[in-house]
């Protein structure tokens, strides 16, 4: 299966902000799909959002590409703000690595 079809990852402009939204699995597997939206984005519009909501699982490789961009988006000036599904991996992830000290994560329940 390609990595298309485990990954869906959409940057759009929505009300102002730019909206950059997960779906699925981040992995060893899919992480150069999120790389290369995440390198080559169009231009950034307001607050930044990543929305890691419809993220099933995040490894290292997939960790390190978000901060990566997280970290570029924070030295462009913008403000970022990080959207999780609270006791899901991903919030797993953000409490042992401390990037919840770094920036602004929103921890939502799960529908």
């Amino acid at each position: 299966m390609p990595p298309e079809a485990q990954l869906t990852v959409a940057i759009r402009d929505e009300n102002g902000q730019t909206r950059v939204g997960c779906s699925g699995e981040i992995d060893l597997y899919t992480h150069e799909l999120l790389k290369m939206h995440l390198d080559n984005p169009p231009p950034l519009k307001g607050e930044v959002i990543i929305d890691l909501t419809r993220t099933e699982h995040l490894d290292a490789a997939g960790f390190r590409i978000i901060r990566t961009f997280a970290h570029r988006v924070k030295e462009a000036g913008k403000n970022i703000k990080i959207l999780a599904l609270a006791k899901s991996i991903v919030h797993r992830i953000f409490e042992l690595t401390g990037f919840h000290r770094e920036f602004p994560i929103e921890y939502q329940d799960s529908h």
